[in-house]
């Protein structure tokens, strides 16, 4: 089982702790390997956006996910649905942070 595959069930199953452990050491081998715009590195940051924002660190949430934002901005077109999902995703992150949004994920 790959490192990705095994944060991926640690997140399914509720451990996001124990999964952004494991996407963050991901993230930083995957950069000293492939470079930081590398595609499977950016994945990786989304998905430690979404960990950090249901362990209720909506700035560490923000940051990865504005670089998931800024990677995609130079590498898809406005209308694919991954763009539009992370532009969702920062709209919610930032409504958290400015106390618009409950809480609790």
């Amino acid at each position: 089982i790959s490192l990705d595959n095994m944060a991926r069930v640690h997140a399914k199953n509720g451990n996001q702790a124990e999964a952004l452990r494991i996407f963050t050491s991901l993230s930083r081998s995957q950069v000293a390997r492939f470079g930081p715009d590398n595609e499977a590195c950016i994945e990786t940051f989304g998905m430690k956006g979404v960990a950090h924002f249901k362990l209720l660190e909506f700035e560490e949430a923000l940051e990865c996910m504005n670089r998931v934002a800024t990677w995609q901005a130079k590498n898809l077109v406005p209308s694919h649905p991954a763009v539009r999902e992370v532009k969702e995703n920062i709209k919610q992150i930032k409504r958290c942070i400015q106390g618009e949004e409950p809480m609790w994920v």
